[in-house]
């Protein structure tokens, strides 16, 4: 469902807001969130993988650049446009937990036309704290929510992949 990655590959001394195009890729918006998350196309990608001092991807990524904003709690939801997993390296976090759920029962269902859900209905599976610069591997077709400490956006650059399992893409990883 998630693990922590050694973030070694990637140049820690730059200032990745650098890379933010302004240039929407996706928006999601959720009334019962009251928040939601946008992500972005990435500016000057060629300086951006110069900064990876080794190539760890033998299935090659999407990168985006994304802010999630909310107040509290960003409702548990699962990913859209068939992402399956992501590897995301946090840049702003004010320590906010992510984290994992499942479904108390199989007859839960997200909110009407949304992949949300009533987190009343959900059980916590798991959970972290990303810290500034640190990077996890998701699989975001599991339930997950975050747990915001402030109204301050959570910004991020996120590696994502589309139609392959968490393990797969944790096995193809050169670390």
């Amino acid at each position: 469902m998630y693990c922590k990655i050694d973030n070694s590959f990637l140049n820690l001394n730059f200032d990745y807001t650098y890379f933010n195009s302004d240039i929407k890729v996706a928006h999601y918006y959720s009334n019962e969130r009251k928040g939601g998350s946008t992500f972005y196309m990435m500016k000057d990608l060629k300086k951006f993988w110069s900064l990876h001092y080794k190539d760890i991807f033998t299935i090659k990524p999407n990168v985006r650049y994304a802010i999630f904003t909310s107040q509290n709690l960003v409702t548990p939801h699962t990913d859209g446009g068939n992402d399956s997993v992501a590897l995301n390296f946090y840049l702003n976090t004010n320590a906010d937990a992510t984290i994992f759920y499942e479904k108390k029962h199989d007859d839960v269902k997200p909110y009407p036309k949304t992949k949300s859900y009533d987190v009343t209905q959900l059980n916590e599976i798991g959970r972290f704290v990303a810290y500034n610069c640190s990077t996890y591997l998701m699989d975001v077709q599991t339930i997950h929510g975050i747990d915001k400490k402030t109204n301050e956006d959570r910004v991020l650059i996120s590696y994502r992949w589309k139609n392959y399992s968490f393990n797969q893409i944790l096995n193809s990883l050169k670390l």
